[in-house]
């Protein structure tokens, strides 16, 4: 099956023009297939079909979108008779569209002029579902190895709320924010296909030290399996998975993942804020510590932990590394977004959407990143830093790209609360301090259109002035690093709040 045309907009809609067919003069088995891309959304698939009938099965097929399989009977027919699928609910990007047949010998069916169309989802990214942490793991760099390699990695994670929940797993293929020069890794860049050969959550006890609480570990499914394939690109939920994690102990994630080839294969993020582990082989299912070793900086995992809590808003947080919270204490949760949650009742959801190196440009060119971001009930954008000194972006380019974030949103979303925030000192000089100073007072007195309020996160963090190009010297992590340290994190969530 080729021949895929259309577009995706607000309305979705791809036809399959080149007409295809199962015939053979034994009997038979044949399934005839493609997997196109999608926007998430509810979809109705049809096509135009004849068969021969006779056949022990013959249907038109649609699958491995997220749920449970459909299909529909193709009826004996000799002129074309339009047959449908409707209700798809993609949920992970993918749409199997396939045609089976089990035939005689003589049997045959004809397909042609297949079409998908419906509606992009609104507001529905998250599903009724909550924030289970305010870990920021969006993806912002890609594991890289000379060969291909079966590793296991363990990740402690402190829940937004202890108990007894329900949790899904959100993973995207795809690189979120360009990690320094692009060289690396790169915003939007897909990652290869690997695999899932098993996934686990557990109570990962008090101390994050490489083992799990015995007898806890629960096994996390996709769809009707407990692996799974992951092809370039691809976005897709865990299957709900119940686990009681109690009051101060840590919520430990686990998975064995394998590649098919060397090169860069599998996004992750740079994170220096939570405890992870490695080993190199199949070890999911291992209590022990015994195997692993301390992975440093790699964070392999999914990137949105969830739990099935209502919540009466989805609050997002997008920025990047100080946002993220990089450079604050490990495992302490001491940057001002986990600080900010804390101050926050527990019916909002807090999704910290920060990203290392992150830029403005990379959340405007409007892909997977972004796409977390549009659905929430109210969004902070907290970028720039990134731009004037890795980037280099002129103060033009960078609010024009704010502008299009903003624009973005409130097309997908105008009911969307946007809040802006000014962009934090971080010690610029020379013509980047002039970059600073000019998108710092465009935000505070002529912000771009659809954003709502500003919080002035660069007041809080600033020496007076004339030195208010420069962190306050209390708020340095160490070595002089300006990004806030978590008394920084301390201000930032207080001045937040009382404004709020």
């Amino acid at each position: 099956m080729k021949g895929f045309t259309g577009m995706l907009a607000a309305i979705l809609f791809i036809r399959i023009k080149r007409e295809g067919g199962h015939w053979k003069a034994s009997s038979y088995t044949v399934y005839t297939y493609q997997t196109p891309s999608l926007e998430n959304g509810t979809y109705t698939l049809s096509a135009w079909v004849k068969s021969s009938g006779g056949q022990r099965e013959a249907r038109m097929v649609a699958k491995n979108y997220g749920v449970t399989e459909m299909s529909v009977n193709i009826p004996a027919a000799s002129s074309y008779t339009r047959i449908s699928i409707p209700n798809i609910n993609v949920t992970n990007g993918y749409l199997e569209i396939g045609f089976y047949s089990v035939g005689n010998g003589g049997n045959w069916i004809t397909f042609d002029n297949i079409e998908l169309t419906g509606e992009r989802s609104a507001n529905t990214f998250y599903g009724g579902k909550a924030s289970g942490t305010v870990l920021g793991t969006s993806n912002n760099k890609i594991i890289n190895f000379v060969t291909p390699f079966t590793y296991t990695y363990r990740t402690y994670i402190k829940p937004h709320e202890y108990g007894d929940f329900m949790w899904s797993l959100w993973y995207s293929n795809s690189v979120d924010s360009t990690w320094a020069d692009g060289a690396l890794a790169y915003a939007n860049q897909p990652g290869s296909t690997w695999r899932i050969d098993a996934a686990y959550v557990a109570d990962g006890g008090t101390s994050p030290d490489g083992s799990v609480v015995s007898g806890t570990q629960q096994q996390v499914s996709y769809g009707a399996s407990t692996s799974k394939l992951v092809r370039p690109g691809e976005t897709f939920w865990s299957n709900p998975v119940q686990i009681n994690i109690p009051s101060g102990h840590y919520l430990a994630f686990t998975w064995t993942i394998a590649t098919y080839a060397s090169g860069s294969t599998i996004p992750y993020t740079y994170n220096s804020m939570v405890t992870a582990f490695q080993a190199n082989g199949s070890y999911a299912g291992s209590e022990s510590g015994t195997p692993f070793s301390n992975t440093g900086d790699y964070l392999v995992a999914p990137n949105l932990f969830a739990y099935n809590k209502p919540v009466t808003k989805n609050i997002a947080f997008l920025g990047d590394s100080i946002t993220q919270g990089i450079s604050t204490t490990r495992d302490a949760y001491a940057y001002w977004v986990s600080k900010i949650a804390d101050g926050m009742p527990t019916d909002k959801g807090i999704w910290n959407l920060g990203s290392g190196y992150a830029r403005a440009q990379d959340a405007a060119s409007d892909g997977r990143w972004l796409n977390k971001v549009k659905t929430n009930d109210e969004i902070n954008i907290c970028l720039g830093v990134n731009d004037i000194g890795t980037g280099v972006r002129t103060a033009s380019q960078i609010v024009a790209d704010l502008t299009t974030i903003v624009s973005k949103i409130k097309q997908e979303n105008p009911s969307a609360t946007v809040i802006l925030f000014t962009i934090p000192p971080f010690n610029f000089t020379a013509a980047a301090e002039t970059t600073w100073r000019s998108v710092n007072q465009t935000i505070r007195t002529s912000p771009p259109a659809g954003v709502d309020r500003v919080f002035d996160i660069a007041a809080v963090l600033s020496q007076a002035a004339p030195n208010d190009n420069n962190i306050q010297v209390q708020y340095l992590s160490p070595n002089n690093d300006p990004h806030p340290n978590g008394l920084a994190g301390t201000a930032v969530a207080n001045a937040y709040l009382s404004w709020y």
